[in-house]
């Protein structure tokens, strides 16, 4: 199970040292509870996850279809196959319009009648959420294997000094999801969960880029807070202090309008 914010993040956002491990087990289960407790507040994911939707379709305006889910790449629709951007328009609100003439058709019955297809999920700027490249496969991974043999696990990238992977991290190697599990720094490789978010697991070469999920840094910043009082009072049942509460509905996908 994923969590928006990292256990290090979380270590040192409450002041632990970063070797105190003491308190990690307490640490993690409030990341869980955070990242829940964000989700069901705000009706999104904030982690990528490819997945086949099923949708309906509204015989009064059968050329526009209302997604169900944030969408973040379109990759097929039933019927329709891979995606030809010049009769496929995407609309403010999530939405998808068909040009030239074309419309979503059903057989018996408009509920469900259209499967979607695409990597879903919430990003304020999906184009750069994916930090490119911090490392490559030294060894190949078979579909079996769970152990990523990298060149420097606590090296730095492009963009800081590292440590380059952390426990907790979302990963990508071409288009397979993994999550980092346990880090070895010194024969340099990940442990990871394979194939997480409705990806498939598949081999990948030697050679192979891994890219590293960048979340939305309001969003970490909201699990943070969030996973910190839950980690001091354990049995919290209050309502959250207004300006988490604010936060969380600035990001909520449905929003009543006045």
């Amino acid at each position: 199970m994923e969590t928006i914010a990292m256990l290090d993040d979380l270590r040192q956002h409450i002041g632990f040292a970063p070797t105190d491990t003491s308190e990690d087990s307490r640490l993690q289960a409030a990341l869980w509870a955070a990242t829940r407790r964000i989700e069901r507040a705000t009706h999104r994911h904030f982690t990528p996850r490819y997945a086949t939707l099923p949708h309906d379709i509204d015989p009064n305006e059968p050329t526009v279809l209302d997604l169900q889910d944030d969408l973040l790449e379109l990759i097929a629709i039933s019927d329709i196959g891979p995606i030809d951007t010049d009769y496929i328009l995407r609309l403010p609100g999530d939405s998808l319009k068909l040009q030239s003439g074309v419309s979503f058709q059903y057989e018996t019955s408009p509920l469900q009648a259209v499967q979607v297809t695409g990597i879903w999920g919430w990003h304020d700027d999906w184009d750069n959420a994916w930090l490119n490249i911090i490392d490559t496969l030294q060894l190949p991974l078979s579909e079996y294997s769970n152990v990523l043999f990298v060149d420097d696990v606590d090296g730095g990238t492009p963009y800081d000094s590292g440590p380059r992977f952390k426990v907790g991290q979302f990963l990508r190697i071409e288009d397979e999801y993994m999550l980092a599990r346990k880090i070895s720094t010194d024969s340099n490789y990940v442990t990871v969960k394979r194939g997480v978010n409705g990806t498939t697991v598949v081999s990948h070469d030697a050679g192979a880029y891994v890219d590293l999920f960048q979340p939305v840094p309001d969003v970490v910043a909201l699990c943070l807070q969030i996973a910190t009082a839950l980690y001091r009072e354990p049995d919290m049942a209050l309502p959250l202090p207004p300006s988490v509460q604010a936060s969380l509905a600035a990001l909520r996908r449905v929003r009543v309008k006045a």
